[in-house]
């Protein structure tokens, strides 16, 4: 386990400025719980998988890309979800408020990150917030924008199928906009680089005590924070490891399995990788979204 965390700890670079990341998506599609894996923080924003938003209104928070100081800050602005028990009109409400929020406040995205659960793929109120998004803030919104599919328990081969269906719902809003605000005129829109991610993150690996409890057996695994989890999975994934239930695939990148315990892995960093994946990306955009269009 030591070699593999010190052979990925060296692959990393010091973010040197700090990203904004906002968190947008339908209610109960794990936007709080993916913003506090960001943070590595249990309880940065709050969390639940109801269809009742606990996310009222825009959140606004900084730290560390997974509680560590070696990766860099990053700004997060999670968003109140679009759909849930509440009531229509008091969803939009939210909403309205929070582009209000976005413009007035955050001013700049590197990275507008649309949350879906994987489960219930695109629904119509994720449609809505993506059309207010892009009315609000214009075609260059597609440049920025990232997919998080939550709850993603395949293949990544499988991501770039999954890409290009989401692409192509985006084009159709983008089509219905430009009908709409200029007559189906004006110049397109790029959708080249879009990225989606996608992984399987439980609450409760958050939480030090509570993996304390769950791996007593194992005391090198109960010990790690969730930065250490994202280097293992990252590093084994860099050696070629897509999948973690096809023990040949594991076997054949030369891990022995005793040197990790491969059923942990298999069921719980599923997809961890693709966190620090979305860490490069938003510190490698090239141009943020402006919000403040005053």
């Amino acid at each position: 386990l030591g070699e593999v965390l010190q052979a990925s700890a060296g692959s990393y670079a010091t973010a040197v400025e700090e990203p904004t990341v906002i968190v947008v998506g339908t209610t109960g599609a794990g936007k709080s719980n993916l913003a506090n894996f960001l943070l590595g923080q249990y309880d940065a924003f709050k969390s639940t998988a109801s269809k009742e938003s606990v996310t009222t209104k825009a959140a606004d928070a900084r730290g560390n890309w997974f509680g560590n100081v070696t990766k860099g800050i990053v700004r997060l602005v999670d968003t109140p979800g679009l759909g849930d028990t509440k009531g229509s009109q008091e969803s939009v409400d939210q909403w309205n408020s929070a582009i209000r929020y976005l413009m007035s406040f955050v001013r700049r995205a590197d990275v507008v990150l649309l949350v879906e659960n994987n489960a219930q793929r695109f629904t119509a109120e994720q449609r809505t917030i993506l059309k207010k998004l892009r009315m609000s803030f214009g075609r260059h919104f597609w440049k920025n924008l990232a997919v998080w599919c939550t709850r993603w328990r395949k293949s990544y081969d499988r991501l770039d199928d999954e890409r290009a269906w989401y692409l192509e719902r985006f084009a159709e809003i983008e089509a219905e906009v430009r009908q709409e605000q200029e007559g189906g005129k004006g110049l397109e829109a790029s959708f080249d680089q879009i990225v989606l991610f996608g992984a399987d993150l439980q609450p409760a690996m958050l939480d030090s005590a509570a993996r304390k409890r769950q791996f007593w057996y194992s005391p090198d695994l109960a010990e790690l924070t969730l930065s250490q989890m994202v280097d293992v999975d990252y590093s084994l994934h860099q050696r070629g490891v897509d999948d973690f239930r096809d023990v040949e695939q594991i076997q054949a990148a030369g891990i022995e399995q005793g040197s990790l315990d491969m059923e942990w892995v298999k069921a719980n960093l599923h997809g961890y990788f693709q966190l620090e994946e979305l860490r490069k990306h938003a510190g490698e955009v090239a141009q943020p979204l402006d919000l403040d269009l005053n």
